[in-house]
Protein backbone atom coordinates (compact mmCIF):
# COMPACT_ATOMS: atom_id res chain seq x y z
CA UNK A 1 0.00 0.00 0.00
CA UNK A 2 0.98 3.47 -0.95
CA UNK A 3 0.46 5.74 1.67
CA UNK A 4 0.23 9.82 0.30
CA UNK A 5 -0.25 12.99 1.88
CA UNK A 6 -1.27 16.29 0.52
CA UNK A 7 -1.16 19.84 1.33
CA UNK A 8 2.43 20.50 2.73
CA UNK A 9 2.93 23.34 4.57
CA UNK A 10 6.22 23.74 5.48
CA UNK A 11 9.56 21.77 4.86
CA UNK A 12 9.40 20.20 8.90
CA UNK A 13 5.35 19.09 8.31
CA UNK A 14 7.15 17.09 5.07
CA UNK A 15 9.77 15.53 6.81
CA UNK A 16 7.55 14.55 10.19
CA UNK A 17 4.97 13.15 7.54
CA UNK A 18 7.79 10.70 6.17
CA UNK A 19 8.77 10.29 9.38
CA UNK A 20 5.24 9.10 10.17
CA UNK A 21 5.33 6.61 7.14
CA UNK A 22 4.00 8.93 3.66
CA UNK A 23 5.56 7.52 0.78
CA UNK A 24 4.05 10.21 -1.54
CA UNK A 25 3.71 13.62 0.27
CA UNK A 26 2.13 16.73 -2.27
CA UNK A 27 2.02 20.68 -2.21
CA UNK A 28 0.30 23.55 -4.03
CA UNK A 29 2.53 26.39 -4.42
CA UNK A 30 1.24 29.80 -5.42
CA UNK A 31 2.10 30.38 -9.18
CA UNK A 32 1.41 33.59 -9.68
CA UNK A 33 0.33 36.71 -7.72
CA UNK A 34 -0.86 36.10 -4.24
CA UNK A 35 -2.69 32.39 -5.22
CA UNK A 36 -6.68 31.84 -5.03
CA UNK A 37 -8.65 32.88 -2.21
CA UNK A 38 -10.28 29.80 -2.34
CA UNK A 39 -7.77 27.54 -1.66
CA UNK A 40 -5.87 27.67 1.54
CA UNK A 41 -3.29 25.34 1.03
CA UNK A 42 -1.15 26.75 -1.28
CA UNK A 43 1.85 27.89 -0.52
CA UNK A 44 4.93 30.60 -1.14
CA UNK A 45 7.33 29.67 -3.69
CA UNK A 46 10.06 29.63 -1.30
CA UNK A 47 8.59 27.49 1.02
CA UNK A 48 7.46 24.49 -2.02
CA UNK A 49 11.30 24.71 -2.98
CA UNK A 50 12.39 24.15 0.72
CA UNK A 51 9.91 21.42 0.59
CA UNK A 52 11.71 19.58 -2.45
CA UNK A 53 15.76 20.13 -1.21
CA UNK A 54 14.22 19.29 2.72
CA UNK A 55 12.68 16.06 1.24
CA UNK A 56 14.83 14.81 -2.13
CA UNK A 57 15.17 11.10 -2.12
CA UNK A 58 13.16 10.64 0.89
CA UNK A 59 9.40 10.41 -0.69
CA UNK A 60 7.53 10.97 -3.93
CA UNK A 61 7.38 14.63 -4.02
CA UNK A 62 3.94 15.83 -6.18
CA UNK A 63 2.68 19.28 -7.09
CA UNK A 64 -0.78 20.03 -7.30
CA UNK A 65 -2.64 22.80 -8.92
CA UNK A 66 -5.99 23.35 -9.26
CA UNK A 67 -5.44 25.54 -12.63
CA UNK A 68 -7.58 25.97 -15.83
CA UNK A 69 -4.82 25.84 -18.51
CA UNK A 70 -1.69 23.90 -19.30
CA UNK A 71 0.66 26.47 -19.02
CA UNK A 72 -0.07 26.01 -15.07
CA UNK A 73 1.20 22.74 -15.04
CA UNK A 74 4.89 22.81 -17.26
CA UNK A 75 5.29 25.43 -14.97
CA UNK A 76 5.06 23.24 -12.05
CA UNK A 77 7.16 20.41 -13.34
CA UNK A 78 9.81 23.44 -14.72
CA UNK A 79 9.71 25.33 -11.64
CA UNK A 80 9.68 22.37 -8.95
CA UNK A 81 10.95 19.43 -11.29
CA UNK A 82 8.95 16.64 -8.85
CA UNK A 83 8.21 13.24 -9.37
CA UNK A 84 4.32 13.95 -10.23
CA UNK A 85 2.42 17.10 -11.61
CA UNK A 86 -1.24 16.69 -10.22
CA UNK A 87 -3.76 17.79 -12.37
CA UNK A 88 -6.58 18.79 -10.00
CA UNK A 89 -9.83 20.71 -10.16
CA UNK A 90 -12.02 20.40 -12.96
CA UNK A 91 -10.84 23.42 -15.07
CA UNK A 92 -8.61 21.99 -17.32
CA UNK A 93 -8.26 18.26 -18.69
CA UNK A 94 -5.24 16.32 -19.86
CA UNK A 95 -5.44 15.93 -23.87
CA UNK A 96 -3.25 13.07 -25.73
CA UNK A 97 -1.52 16.76 -27.41
CA UNK A 98 -0.81 17.97 -23.74
CA UNK A 99 0.37 14.74 -22.26
CA UNK A 100 2.99 14.38 -25.76
CA UNK A 101 3.89 18.02 -25.01
CA UNK A 102 4.66 17.50 -21.26
CA UNK A 103 6.13 14.08 -21.89
CA UNK A 104 8.59 15.60 -24.68
CA UNK A 105 9.26 18.49 -22.27
CA UNK A 106 9.76 16.32 -18.81
CA UNK A 107 10.30 12.55 -19.21
CA UNK A 108 11.05 11.96 -16.14
CA UNK A 109 8.19 13.25 -14.74
CA UNK A 110 4.65 11.57 -14.38
CA UNK A 111 1.15 13.46 -14.73
CA UNK A 112 -1.41 12.57 -12.82
CA UNK A 113 -4.94 13.31 -13.33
Amino acid sequence: MITQVFAMQNAEEALKTIEAGADYIGFAPILQGEGRPDHKTEIPDSVAREIMRATEGKAVRIALSVGDNGEEFLELARRYRPEIVHISGSGFETSREFYQRFKSLFPEIRLLQ
